[in-house]
């Protein structure tokens, strides 16, 4: 039971902390000052989730594990790439839906592959996609 635990934080944790590194490589790029106070914002939340998964793993004496560096790096080459082609805030609204898409498929596997999990983790990673799904919606705005 306790390995399926730590199995789901360290998935909420590398979505989290894959949102954020996203987030921080794209705001440079943003030139709409509302689109960069509300990506700063999710910026934030995403920390508030990277931090609450990495104590949940401490207490169970666990340290959160990384994405492989594969993907960090094909997420970084991919934003890069994308934000070559236009920082119009509607590009970078559907780079970021796009993202933020992948999450809720991936943290929705993983909540179902691990149903014995404990209740107040998997309401963790309900809550991610939840906050996903917000700023799916506040980002569809600038479309």
């Amino acid at each position: 039971m306790e390995k399926i635990n730590i199995n789901l934080l360290n998935h909420i944790y590398q979505n989290a902390k894959m949102g954020g590194e996203a987030i921080e490589s794209i705001l440079p790029k943003v030139i709409d000052s509302q689109l960069s106070k509300d990506l700063s914002q999710q910026l934030n939340e995403y920390k508030r989730f990277e931090d609450c998964s990495k104590t949940l793993l401490s207490i169970m004496n666990e340290k959160p594990k990384d994405k492989n560096a594969l993907s960090r790096i094909s997420a970084q080459v991919g934003i890069t790439a994308n934000t070559l082609l236009s920082t119009d805030p509607s590009h970078i609204a559907e780079l970021m839906i796009n993202g933020s898409t992948m999450g809720i498929i991936e943290m929705t596997k993983k909540i179902n592959d691990h149903p014995l999990c404990e209740s107040s983790i998997k309401q963790l990673g309900q809550d991610i996609i939840s906050f996903e799904q917000e700023n799916i919606n506040k980002l569809k705005s600038y479309l």
